[in-house]
């Protein structure tokens, strides 16, 4: 039976046009600038799209959970009453939106 790769662990970083993981010492990623291309890549959009990546890898696992939460209080019909959870999606948006 074959084990399925995991992801390397996150937080991951950016660290000048490398997306990095395990305190820089892993190379995930490099940013390109396509813009002496066809294409209409700026260097400023490359270096975006690796931020968006860093934040949506970093906060995946938050996200996922609350998800997960407010699915089952969703189906009790008790999400309008909690805000604990309210918060914590909250946070866990934060994060996505930050880069934490």
């Amino acid at each position: 039976m074959t084990q399925q790769a995991k992801h390397t662990p996150v937080p991951w970083a950016i660290e000048g046009d490398i997306v990095t993981a395990c305190n820089g010492r892993l190379s995930i990623a490099e940013v390109h600038d396509h813009s002496d291309t066809s294409t209409s890549h700026t260097e400023a959009e490359a270096k975006a799209n690796a931020a968006f990546i860093v934040r949506a890898c970093n906060s995946h696992d938050a996200l996922l959970e609350m998800c997960r939460v407010a699915l089952v209080l969703c189906e009790a019909e008790i999400v309008r009453d909690d805000t604990h959870v309210a918060d914590r999606l909250r946070a866990a948006i934060a994060k996505a939106e930050e880069g934490e």
